[in-house]
C-alpha cells in the first residue's frame, strides 16, 4: 500500500470518562427535516443536573447566548453559535439529558394555490375525477422537498405559448440573443433566437398556431403558486421552445434533428418528445445519440394505437438508446391507458396522461388525452430530481427515476419496470443518498494522543506512463495533534498510522472523486475540534470543514501529491 505522506494539524477531540445515552431521534433522519439553525430545544433529567456548573460549562461550549424557558414541561430553547447538527452530535448521548431536538420547521402541506389544481389528478389524486386514490405521481409530497428547478427542457413540439401568462415567468430564454434586431448575436448559426426556435418557418418565433405544445409545456412547469390556472409537476423548469411540428401538427424528420442538436447545444438537460411516426432514420437516432454523449436525455412518448412496441417499433420512442425513457400513458385507475402503446422491453414506464388539463393558447386552458401528456409528467419530474440532486448524471437521473416507481399490476408485463411514476420517491432516493453519512465507511488512525476516526480515503493510483490503474490503492494520511484552539493550523512531521477498517451495512464513502482531468477532489472532510477553556479544560468545539484537491503528477513516484489543502470554515 502507498501512503500519501502530507501532513496537517487536524484537532482531535479526546476521548472523555463521561458515558452517554441516546437521542430519540438519528441525527441522519434529523438532517433531512428543516430547522432554525443554531438552535436546540433541550431538557434535563430532574437528577440529571448536580450543579449550576453543569449547565454552565455546557452552554459555554456550544456558545449559547438567548435562553427561552418552556415552564410548563421544564425545557428551554437555546440560541447558540454552535451549529444544530454539531450540538445534537456532542450531547446526543449525554444522560444529564432527557431529550435534545432541533428547533423544526413546520408550515402547511405544500399545496399551490393555482385555483385549478384540484383538476390535476395525475399530481395528486384524491378521488376527484372519480379515480383511485393516491393513482398519481405524488406531487405535493415531492414539492415538500423540492419545488423549484431551473433545469433546461426543451419541448420539441408544435411550439409553446411563451406569453401565456402561467408559462411566461419560466420561459427559457437565450441571453445571448438581442431580441428582433435581425442579427445572430450569440452566432450559433440562428437569429432572434431569444425563446427557442421555429424550424417550420426558419425564424427565431416558436410560437405555437396549434395548441399541442403549449399543453405539453404547462405539465412540464406552469408556474406554480402564482394564483393563475394550473401548476407544472415542477413550479420554476426552465422551458425552452423549439418548433418542428406546423399547425396541422406534422413535421419533417429533418427538422427534429435540428431541434434535437439545438437542445443539445444550447444547454438542455433534456428533451421532451411527445410526438413519433415515419420509419427507422439514422440520422435522427445519430441526433439522439449525440445528445447522449452531451449528458442529455431524451424523454419519448410511447406513442397511442394501441400497439406493443416490442414487436412493431415506434420512433423515436424504440431507439435502443440509453438515454431514451419511453413512457405509457396510465389513467385515474392505475390502468395502462386504452389507446397506450406499451412493450415489456422497450416501454418503460407509465405516467398519468388521461383527461389531463393544462396551458393551451389564447391564455386558456384545456384537457387532452394522449402518451404525449404522459411524458411531460416524466419530464417535469426529471427537472425536479436534477435540481434536487445536480451531481447526478444522466444515467443516474433515469436509473432513479426508473427504480422508484409505484408499482401497478395493469403494467406488470406492459413496460420494462412494471411502475408508474413517483417523483416523491425519486427525491427522497436523491436526499438519502446524498445525506446518509453514516453508511460511510471509516478508518481508525492512531496519535500520540490517542484514537480517532475518520472518512477513509482511497485511491486507486495510475500508471504515470500509461494512465491505467496499477491495482495499487494510495491512502490520504492526514496528522492529528491536540492544539489550543481551532485556528492554528501548522503543518508538523508525518506520524499518524492507518490501523484498520471499520466495518459499515454499505460501505460507502462520503468523499467523492472525480478523474476529470486526473482531479480527484475529496469535497468535505468534517473533523471534531477541541477547545481549550480556562483553566485548561478541555472541551469538544465546533466541527471545521476542510477541502483537499489532490492531482496525479506524471512523472512522480507517488503518482499523486497534495496540490492545495484550504481551511474552509469553522462552523460555529
Amino acid at each position: 500500500m502507498s501512503i500519501l505522506r502530507h501532513a496537517v494539524v487536524l484537532p482531535v477531540m479526546l476521548a472523555s470518562s463521561t458515558t452517554w445515552a441516546a437521542l430519540t431521534t438519528p441525527i441522519g433522519a434529523t438532517a433531512q427535516h428543516s430547522f432554525v439553525e443554531n438552535q436546540v430545544i433541550i431538557k434535563f433529567k430532574d437528577d440529571g443536573i448536580q450543579s449550576l456548573d453543569d449547565t454552565i460549562t455546557i452552554r459555554q461550549t456550544l456558545g449559547v447566548f438567548n435562553i427561552q424557558e418552556f415552564p410548563l414541561i421544564n425545557a428551554q430553547l437555546w440560541e447558540m453559535t454552535t451549529d444544530t447538527l454539531s450540538a445534537l452530535q456532542f450531547l446526543e448521548n449525554d444522560p444529564r439529558i432527557e431529550y435534545i431536538e432541533p428547533n423544526y420547521i413546520v408550515s402547511l402541506n405544500e399545496t399551490p394555490n393555482d385555483p385549478d389544481y384540484s383538476k390535476l389528478w395525475g399530481l395528486h389524486n384524491e378521488g376527484q375525477t372519480g379515480g383511485k386514490i393516491d393513482a398519481d405521481i405524488d406531487a405535493p409530497e415531492a414539492w415538500e422537498i423540492n419545488t423549484d428547478s431551473d433545469v433546461i427542457v426543451a419541448v420539441i413540439d408544435t411550439g409553446v405559448a411563451y406569453s401565456h401568462p402561467d408559462l411566461a415567468p419560466n420561459m427559457w430564454v437565450n441571453k445571448g440573443e438581442i431580441p428582433d434586431n435581425g442579427v445572430d448575436d450569440d452566432q450559433n448559426g440562428y437569429i432572434d433566437d431569444v425563446y427557442g426556435y421555429d424550424f417550420v418557418n426558419d425564424d427565431g418565433d416558436p410560437d405555437d398556431d396549434h395548441y399541442h405544445g403549449t399543453h405539453v409545456a404547462g405539465t412540464v412547469a406552469a408556474v406554480g403558486n402564482n394564483g393563475t390556472g394550473v401548476v407544472g409537476v415542477s413550479w420554476t423548469a426552465k422551458i425552452m421552445a423549439l418548433k418542428f411540428l406546423n399547425k396541422n401538427g406534422s413535421g419533417s424528420t429533418s427538422d427534429a434533428i435540428k431541434a434535437v442538436q439545438y437542445a443539445t447545444s444550447m444547454g438542455a438537460k433534456l428533451t421532451n418528445n411527445s410526438w413519433g411516426g415515419g420509419g427507422y432514420s439514422q440520422a435522427l437516432y445519430d441526433a439522439i445519440e449525440e445528445a447522449q454523449e452531451k449528458d442529455v436525455l431524451f424523454i419519448a412518448a410511447a406513442g397511442n394505437a394501441r400497439n406493443d412496441n416490442d414487436g412493431s417499433p415506434t420512433y423515436p420512442a424504440s431507439y435502443d438508446l440509453d438515454n431514451i425513457i419511453t413512457v405509457a400513458a396510465t389513467d385515474h385507475n392505475d390502468n395502462l391507458a386504452a389507446f397506450s402503446n406499451y412493450g415489456h422491453t422497450s416501454v418503460d414506464l407509465g405516467a398519468p396522461g388521461v383527461n389531463i388539463y393544462s396551458t393551451i393558447p389564447g391564455d386558456s386552458y384545456k384537457s387532452l388525452n394522449g402518451t404525449s401528456m404522459a411524458t411531460p409528467q416524466v419530464a417535469g419530474a426529471i427537472t425536479l430530481l436534477w435540481s434536487q440532486c445536480s451531481t447526478l448524471t444522466s444515467s443516474d437521473i433515469k436509473d432513479t427515476i426508473l427504480k422508484t416507481l409505484d408499482s401497478a399490476s395493469a403494467l406488470i408485463g406492459k413496460t420494462v419496470t412494471g411502475g408508474r411514476l413517483n417523483i416523491s420517491n425519486a427525491l427522497a432516493s436523491c436526499i438519502d443518498d446524498d445525506g446518509d453519512d453514516d453508511t460511510c465507511k471509516h478508518a481508525v488512525y492512531e496519535t500520540d494522543k490517542g484514537l480517532i476516526t475518520m472518512p477513509y480515503l482511497d485511491i486507486p493510483l495510475l500508471d504515470p506512463i500509461t494512465g491505467e490503474p496499477t491495482g495499487d490503492i494510495a491512502v490520504f494520511e492526514g496528522e492529528l495533534s491536540l492544539i489550543d484552539g481551532v485556528e492554528d493550523l501548522v503543518v508538523v512531521p508525518d506520524n499518524t498510522k492507518f490501523i484498520k477498517m471499520l466495518d459499515g451495512d454499505d460501505n460507502e464513502c462520503h468523499a467523492s472523486y472525480s478523474y476529470a482531468d486526473r482531479i480527484i477532489h475529496i469535497p468535505f472532510v468534517d473533523v471534531p475540534s477541541v477547545m481549550v477553556l480556562p483553566p485548561n479544560i478541555i472541551v469538544p468545539g465546533p466541527t471545521q470543514v476542510f477541502e483537499a484537491t489532490l492531482q496525479q503528477l506524471p512523472l512522480s513516484s507517488d503518482v499523486f501529491h497534495l496540490q492545495e489543502y484550504n481551511y474552509l470554515d469553522t462552523l460555529d
